[in-house]
C-alpha cells in the first residue's frame, strides 16, 4: 500500500535507523502515546540517539529530542527503550563491544523533555534485546564484546535500573574441538514464550576464520554478504537457566559449537543466512522465516520454517536479493502472514540489504504462499528491517510497523564530496492499519 503524501516521522537516520530482530525495542505505544528512538544527523555519518513521540489521538508528532552522543559511525550504537512501572522512560545507546554504553532514564514520567544518568547495565554490552517477562521481571538479552563474544541474559526486577548478571550462555567458541570451533560464533533473534517465562532463540553461526567459501568458487566473504550459516533453536527457562532443544534436552552451558549440533535445525551447507525472524504460536511452538543464499550471494529466497509432525519442515516463501534484507511475522485471526524485504538487482550495493516491502499469506498453514500487499510509504526509496511497534507488556500491537527507507540504489550514506563526509539520508515512517502516520 503506497501513500504518495506519507511523511516520515523521522529523517538523517543512519544505517539500520530501525534495527533488524537483533535488538529492541525501538517503539512502545502506551496508553495513546506511542514513542520511537532511533539515530540521526544531518551533519555527518555519526548518528546521535533521538527520541520522538506520536498523540494517536491528536494525530500530531512531537518534535525530536536529542538524548545524547556517539562518538563516531556504528550502527551498533543505534538507541533501544522502554518503560519502568512508574513509566519513566529509559533509554540505551552506544552499546558495541567493550564499555561506551550510555543508559539514561526520563526526570518525569512519560516525559521525554529531560534526561538524566541511570546505573551503568554492563561493562560490555551489543544488540541488547529488553523483553518484559512475568512477575515482573525484565530480560535484557544480548552479546558481550564482538564477534566472537558469548551470548548472555541479564535480568532486572526493578522496572530496568539493575540488572543481574547470569553468566555465559552460547558461547560458540569454548571448549573447541576443531580449528572451526575456535573462530565459530553466532547472531541471535529471541522470543517470550507464552508464559513469560522462558526465551525462545533462534541463531545462526558465524564463521570467523572463512573468508572464503567453498559454495561460490572460493570467493572472499566479506561482511556485506555474510559468513553466516545454518539454523539453530533453544529454549531457555529463566526459572532455572536450563537451556533446551526442541525435544527438550537440556543443554551444556554455556552452548559451544559441537553442542549446538544437538539443537541445529538447518545445515545450510555453505549457503549464507542471516538472523531468522521469529514467531511464537498460542500453542507456545517456533515459527521462523530465514534468507537462505542461492546461486550467488546476491540471491536469497526466504524460507518458512516450523515443526510438522515432530519433525522441522522448510517451505521455499520468495526470492530476495540479499540475506540482508528482513522480515517480520504476523499471526491473526485471519491467519499466517510474513512482512518480506524484496530487493532488485541492486543487491550488491546495499550492504545491509534492502527492497520493497510485501505482505504474503498462506492459506494453508505455511504450505504456500501468495504476495497480497505492498508496504510503500513513498516510491522510489529501498527500505529495509519492518519492525512490530510494541506495547508496554512488550506485545506487538496489530497492525502497527515502523521501517525505515533511503533514495538508492547505494547504501543509506550519500557523500557529498565535502570535508563533513558522508551524511545520513535515512528516513523512518509508521504504518497503522493501512495507513500511513
Amino acid at each position: 500500500m503506497t501513500h504518495e503524501k506519507a511523511q516520515a516521522f523521522a529523517r538523517h537516520g543512519g544505517e539500520k535507523m530501525v534495527y533488524d530482530m537483533r535488538m529492541g525495542p525501538m517503539s512502545i505505544l502506551h496508553d495513546d502515546t506511542l514513542y520511537a528512538v532511533y539515530p540521526a544527523n544531518p551533519e555527518g555519518p555519526a548518528a546521535h540517539p533521538h527520541i520522538v513521540t506520536y498523540d494517536m489521538s491528536q494525530r500530531a508528532w512531537s518534535e525530536p529530542v536529542r538524548l545524547g552522543a556517539v562518538p563516531f559511525h556504528d550502527h551498533h550504537f543505534n538507541p533501544v527503550l522502554w518503560l519502568d512501572p512508574e513509566e519513566r522512560i529509559h533509554a540505551l545507546y552506544g552499546c558495541h563491544g567493550r564499555g561506551g554504553s550510555v543508559h539514561i532514564v526520563s526526570r518525569e514520567p512519560r516525559s521525554i523533555d529531560a534526561w538524566e544518568p541511570a546505573p551503568r547495565i554492563a561493562p560490555s554490552i551489543t544488540y541488547p534485546h529488553v523483553i518484559p517477562m512475568a512477575d515482573g521481571r525484565m530480560v535484557m538479552y544480548h552479546r558481550v564484546f564482538i564477534h566472537l563474544g558469548y551470548w548472555t541474559y541479564r535480568i532486572s526486577e526493578d522496572g530496568g535500573f539493575t540488572w543481574r548478571d547470569t553468566g555465559p550462555l552460547v558461547d560458540m567458541d569454548q571448549r573447541p574441538e576443531s580449528d572451526q570451533d575456535t573462530w565459530s560464533g553466532s547472531y541471535h533473534s529471541v522470543w517470550p514464550s507464552v508464559d513469560r517465562r522462558s526465551l525462545h532463540i533462534a541463531f545462526v553461526r558465524l564463521d570467523e576464520a572463512r573468508r572464503v567459501n567453498p559454495r561460490y568458487n572460493n570467493r572472499f566473504v566479506t561482511n556485506a554478504w555474510l559468513n553466516k550459516y545454518d539454523l539453530h533453536y533453544g529454549r531457555l527457562d529463566l526459572d532455572s537457566g536450563i537451556l533446551t532443544n526442541i525435544e527438550g534436552e537440556e543443554l551444556e552451558l554455556p552452548l559451544n559449537r559441537p553442542e549446538a549440533e544437538r539443537c541445529k535445525v538447518w545445515d545450510s551447507d555453505w549457503r549464507l543466512t542471516n538472523v531468522p525472524a521469529l514467531h511464537i504460536d498460542a500453542d507456545d511452538q517456533p515459527h521462523m522465516m530465514l534468507p537462505v543464499s542461492g546461486e550467488s550471494p546476491w540471491h536469497c529466497t526466504f524460507h518458512y520454517v516450523r515443526r510438522e509432525d515432530g519433525e522441522w519442515a522448510l517451505t521455499p516463501v520468495a526470492d530476495s536479493n540479499i540475506p540482508w534484507s528482513s522480515s517480520l511475522f504476523r499471526q491473526g485471526d485471519d491467519g499466517l502472514r510474513v512482512y518480506l524485504v524484496r530487493g532488485g538487482p541492486y543487491g550488491e550495493t546495499v550492504p545491509y540489504g534492502g527492497g520493497t516491502v510485501q505482505e504474503w499469506a498462506s492459506p494453508d498453514g505455511g504450505h504456500s504462499w501468495e504476495q497480497i500487499d505492498r508496504l510503500v510509504p513513498v516510491e522510489g526509496l529501498i527500505y529495509n528491517n519492518p519492525r512490530w511497534v510494541q506495547r508496554l507488556n512488550g506485545e506487538p500491537v496489530e497492525d502497527m510497523i515502523t521501517l525505515f527507507g533511503w533514495k538508492g540504489p547505494g547504501g543509506i550514506h550519500e557523500t557529498h564530496g565535502t570535508k563533513a563526509g558522508p551524511r545520513n539520508r535515512g528516513q523512518a515512517f509508521l504504518w497503522h492499519r493501512g495507513e500511513w502516520l
